[in-house]
């Protein structure tokens, strides 16, 4: 994965319209690489705020739920049901992974629920030495070398409980994944609100076997059916196959 800011958005499914919402809560948790592969899980708060140490194999399950992601979107024959069962295995563990016995995960979603709250979550990425420092004495670590943290391709944007993406459902969720142990800020919204996605499926010419058009179109349109609903996206279909008409 390539170095990025100290701190990106990678997902915001939330329903833009936040005046029936109460302001958006961030919940934050910090995931620390450890020398021995193991991993390092606090929150900022209870539950969950006192260190959690994960496995070395729990990290290799999760990194290898994220190779099956991968293997499962770049297969030569690409398997609808299969990609959506790896995505949904992968989800569910990142979930499972952070949330801990403590729950502090479903908790914090719960109690926001509740409240009609938009929830924003911050995952902060930290080399070991930051794991127990804090915010006020955690060492600014270089940003090249947190971009290699075992955990930062690991696919957040999917994380799933037992009743699907959270990114999914109203008010949706929005997702920071920051390197080091800087305070979060707000993450940045889209300027015109929403997601605009423009698709066009096509073949290039005299290569066999032609691309199922409609079948692709359809993928899409179940793939984002729920955030065009809400208006969380809006999704332009280009017809024709060709530059001229993906220029327009």
């Amino acid at each position: 994965m390539p170095a990025f800011p100290s701190q990106m958005n990678t997902g915001n499914a939330g329903n833009t319209n936040t005046g029936q919402l109460a302001l958006a809560q961030t919940m934050l948790v910090d995931i620390a690489a450890e020398p021995d592969g193991s991993m390092t899980v606090r929150w900022g708060a209870q539950p969950g705020h006192q260190p959690r140490s994960v496995s070395a194999a729990e990290v290799a399950q999760t990194r290898a739920l994220v190779e099956a992601v991968a293997q499962a979107e770049s297969a030569e024959h690409r398997d609808h049901a299969a990609i959506v069962r790896a995505r949904v295995a992968l989800g569910r563990n990142l979930f499972a992974f952070i949330d801990g016995p403590e729950r502090a995960l479903a908790r914090r979603l719960d109690t926001l629920a509740a409240q009609d709250t938009a929830p924003v979550l911050t995952v902060r990425l930290l080399p070991s030495a930051s794991a127990d420092a804090g915010d006020a004495g955690a060492e600014s670590a270089d940003a090249a070398d947190l971009a290699q943290h075992p955990a930062a391709g690991w696919r957040w944007t999917l994380i799933a409980d037992g009743a699907g993406p959270l990114a999914a459902r109203a008010p949706g969720l929005s997702l920071a994944v920051q390197l080091g142990p800087r305070a979060p800020s707000e993450p940045d919204g889209f300027e015109l609100g929403g997601v605009r996605i423009l698709f066009m499926a096509f073949s290039p010419e005299d290569t066999q076997p032609v691309l199922d058009y409609e079948g692709e179109e359809e993928l899409v349109l179940n793939a984002v059916a729920d955030f065009v609903q809400d208006g969380r996206a809006r999704l332009r279909v280009v017809e024709h196959g060709s530059l001229d008409e993906l220029r327009r």
